[in-house]
């Protein structure tokens, strides 16, 4: 059963599942297919520090979080303003 201080602290549900959403770790072939970029631009990217910040988990694995890969897109989005049709 429930305290009242769990009651009081507890997030709710669809909040919890947001954040266990932003933070689910990618592999490099998930981000390449999402972002349409090789996966050798992404290892290129790493080497020189630029691009996307990322998960080393041991000496050959690297992951993204999932916050930051829509971070890194949202900061890379090119607004267009309509013009009106010309005739």
């Amino acid at each position: 059963m429930r305290s009242s201080t769990d009651l009081r602290t507890a997030e709710p549900e669809s909040k919890v599942a947001r954040r266990q959403e932003s933070d689910r770790l990618l592999s490099v072939e998930e981000v390449a297919e999402i972002t349409g970029l090789s996966v050798e631009t992404l290892n290129q990217w790493r080497s020189q520090r630029r691009g996307l910040p990322f998960v080393k988990l041991g000496r050959n694995r690297i992951r993204y979080r999932q916050s930051d890969l829509d971070a890194f897109i949202e900061a890379n989005i090119i607004p267009v303003h309509s013009s009106p049709r010309r005739r």
